[in-house]
């Protein structure tokens, strides 16, 4: 807190602060546009600005604590707004106001290309790769070829380039149980 002492920082600080509303929006530098805390310059590094906010209300901030907001807005500084919090906590807050993405805005539906078992998987485009994921239709058929009882587990992990253990697993639908 000693930097926050030094002539000139206060002013600047809260120059960029807009107080005209109940959250005191920082009109300043952000870290990013999709991550939009505001950032000051202290003692040469980037800090954010609700984190200085708080120490400057109430004094230092526990080392792995987290300044979390109750209003939800990035760029507030209001120290009202603003409470201590593991990432825990903070998490349960984002679940609990309903912002978590889950249902039609939850990330795997909104790009079902990205999911691990999918044909486009990285490793399947370069079969070279180590660590080789398979596609459902290599699940298919190994289920199917297991099934028919013309081969064993051993065979099957080292046509598809997978371990014995990943194939009794899919055997017995402990992965790939969509399928």
């Amino acid at each position: 807190m000693e930097s926050y002492t030094r002539p000139g920082f206060l002013y600047r600080f809260w120059a960029k602060v807009d107080k005209s509303g109940d959250c005191w929006l920082w009109t300043g530098a952000k870290h990013s546009v999709a991550f939009p805390y505001g950032e000051i310059g202290v003692d040469g590094r980037p800090r954010g600005t609700h984190r200085v906010s708080w120490e400057l209300a109430h004094g230092p901030i526990p080392p792995g604590v987290c300044v979390c907001h109750t209003c939800d807005t990035p760029a507030c500084v209001n120290p009202a707004h603003l409470f201590l919090g593991t990432d825990a906590d903070n998490a349960w807050d984002k679940v609990r106001k309903g912002r978590a993405p889950r249902g039609d805005t939850h990330p795997n539906r909104l790009h079902p290309e990205r999911l691990r078992w999918k044909d486009t998987h990285a490793y399947r485009q370069n079969p070279s790769l180590m660590g080789r994921k398979l596609t459902a239709a290599d699940v298919l058929a190994i289920r199917a070829r297991w099934e028919a009882g013309d081969v064993m587990q051993k065979q099957l992990a080292a046509e598809y380039g997978v371990t014995p253990t990943a194939v009794c697993l899919i055997l017995k639908r402990k992965s790939w149980k969509h399928l």
